[in-house]
């Protein structure tokens, strides 16, 4: 199966990371510390963290904690346009265009030369946060978040989290199928070959074929609380959770019900960023300030990194060496577990590292952005 674009440039844990909805991405770098340009032209009155980067064709976007978008060359870091997102749906690629939606319930589909090549009116309720928007043909699948409504008095009884999994036709303008569940949506993973979807909340997993319009179809797992979920390249759940002896991270499949391993670890701090899975036996998870490799329940190597658990994030490439940001840091480490190289940034870096199909790096921060070789 050809991989779109959107599946192979994107990461940051998204469902458009690549095939397998895993962090890994196709290409890999000859680190060699080189700053090809740097940037700190923000076109922000109020300077945010980067939180995400992204790769369409020959622009760079970068996304901002206060919902700015950045889009620049990636060659030269010239900026080609800016403009504010919205709080109400997070940060998502459909088909090479980035998503913004409006308060009035129009999602805009912008392409990075600023074009907008699709408008579509998503019927969201109040109070509601966008997780995840698919297009086919007519019908429009989405997973929406409905925060607690406020409340009129003492008496009145608080409402939400609540999630729901909509069908909707476009063209007749009517939801042909709503599934919803009073639990709090943490992500919605995507495993292309099947065209299932995993709705990961706080407390359960539920897994359903896109446009099944059957709520006899889907299967829950029960979980405690669950931290963090990501699949493996063969379909597998890979989620870090909080039960009352510690947390765990286990490999779960739809065709059994234990999980298929598990490795538990005292509770203590534990990276949001979901597990990497090379396979569904071989993964790479962050554990306090500390970046491990597993093969099932059996830790390969375990590398202590120069930051707090906040600040870490890691990036894993098509040769299975790590990208890693910690704090003003940016290492490089060998499949291995071995420190290949290493750089100093003059600010903290506070997104994950991503590398174009040329070997350069594009790392960012509150103040800039840089492109390394």
């Amino acid at each position: 199966m050809e991989k779109s674009v959107e599946q192979k440039n994107g990461i940051n844990g998204r469902r458009y990371a690549d095939l397998s909805n895993s962090s890994k991405i196709p290409f890999t770098t000859q680190f060699q510390g080189e700053i090809v340009w740097e940037d700190a032209t923000i076109l922000k009155t109020n300077p945010q963290p980067a939180i995400h980067l992204c790769i369409i064709d020959e622009a760079l976007i970068i996304y901002y904690q206060d919902a700015t978008i950045n889009v620049r060359l990636k060659k030269t870091g010239e900026i080609k346009w800016s403009r504010a997102h919205s709080y109400l749906n997070e940060f998502q690629v459909i088909e090479n265009n980035l998503t913004s939606m409006q308060d009035c319930g129009q999602l805009q589909l912008i392409d990075p030369n600023q074009t907008i090549n699709n408008v579509i009116s998503v019927p969201l309720f109040v109070d509601s946060y966008l997780h995840y928007l698919e297009i086919e043909n007519k019908n429009i699948h989405f997973c929406i978040n409905q925060f607690p409504s406020p409340v009129n008095s003492p008496d009145d009884p608080i409402i939400g989290p609540e999630f729901n999994y909509i069908g909707y036709n476009s063209d007749e303008k009517d939801i042909i199928w709503n599934y919803e569940k009073p639990e709090a949506l943490i992500t919605v993973l995507k495993y292309f070959p099947e065209n299932r979807l995993y709705l990961v909340t706080d407390k359960n997993i539920h897994t359903s074929i896109i446009d099944s319009k059957d709520d006899k179809k889907i299967k829950t797992i029960n979980c405690s609380i669950i931290k963090s979920a990501s699949l493996s390249p063969d379909g597998d759940l890979i989620i870090v959770e909080e039960t009352k002896e510690g947390l765990s991270i286990k490999c779960l499949s739809l065709s059994n019900e234990n999980p298929l391993w598990q490795y538990n670890f005292k509770l203590s701090s534990v990276s949001l960023q979901p597990p990497s899975a090379i396979t569904s036996n071989d993964i790479y998870f962050l554990h306090n300030n500390s970046l491990l490799r597993l093969n099932q329940s059996t830790v390969k190597w375990n590398l202590s990194l120069p930051s707090k658990p906040e600040n870490i994030k890691f990036t894993v490439l098509s040769d299975e060496s790590i990208l890693i940001s910690a704090n003003q840091i940016l290492l490089h480490i060998s499949p291995d577990g071995k420190e290949l190289s290493r750089m100093i940034l003059p600010e903290q870096l506070t997104c994950r590292p991503i590398v174009d199909g040329e070997g350069n790096i594009y790392v960012a921060g509150s103040n800039s952005v840089y492109c390394i070789k």
